[in-house]
């Protein structure tokens, strides 16, 4: 709790879905519900398609106008904390501590530390980041197993502290064969301004199920960006 004695966002988030439950609902239902219908809202931004708002219409007919408000209370919590700390995996935290992993097979998250300390590891010194940069322009990530998108959030935290802007020089891709999970890497990555696309499918076996193209990425015009290299590479 701040100076203000306003709750942190953190507890802010889980208390509006304990109070979206009250007995009615179940908290993976709400979460999950809430992550795709969020989801959905920043995706249509940048995709026009019937099918999104009909898939986002059907999520919300099962809430009230009250839970529906409950909803976009979740989504300012999760701006106001990356807002304050664009590194932090605000998101899988919370999935952490409301044990939600319980019921998705046990999953868990890796630490944001741990993930920084890995981003550093892969990307180099910020000197060598630079360097890299100045010759190719743009640095790729990718995260077959991306969860809520801690290792990409640590990329662009690591190309921030480099002195480099994201959006320009960084673009990810994580994969999950979770929904839920890659609903909320989506969510993170769209509104910390991260380029990139999450793929909904099965990084072994290849099989896709649905891309989402973060917002940046679309406004940023990486498709032509990333044909351009593989067009250089001769890929």
């Amino acid at each position: 709790m701040g100076s203000t004695g306003k709750p942190d966002p953190g507890k802010r988030f889980r208390d509006t879905i304990h109070q979206l439950c009250a007995g009615k609902h179940q908290y993976w239902r709400v979460f999950s519900d809430w992550a795709e219908a969020t989801a959905l809202t920043l995706v249509a931004i940048v995709r026009r398609d019937h099918e999104i708002a009909d898939r986002r219409a059907e999520i919300l007919e099962r809430y009230t106008e009250i839970e529906r408000a409950g909803f976009q209370a979740m989504v300012e919590c999760v701006m106001e904390a990356l807002e304050s700390d664009p590194g932090n995996d605000f998101l899988g935290q919370q999935f952490m501590q409301m044990e939600l992993s319980n019921h998705w097979k046990g999953q868990f998250f890796t630490p944001p530390t741990v993930a920084i300390m890995m981003a550093q590891f892969a990307l180099g010194s910020a000197e060598e980041l630079r360097e890299r940069v100045q010759r190719t322009h743009f640095v790729t990530v990718q995260d077959p197993a991306v969860g809520a998108g801690v290792m990409l959030i640590a990329a662009a935290a690591v190309v921030r502290a480099a002195g480099l802007d994201p959006r320009d020089h960084l673009h990810v891709t994580g994969v999950d064969v979770d929904p839920t999970a890659a609903h909320m890497a989506y969510i993170q990555l769209c509104l910390l301004g991260i380029p990139g696309r999450v793929i909904v499918g099965n990084s072994l076996g290849g099989d896709v199920t649905s891309i989402w193209p973060t917002v940046a990425h679309e406004l940023g015009m990486w498709d032509l960006r990333l044909a351009a290299r593989r067009l250089c590479s001769g890929e």
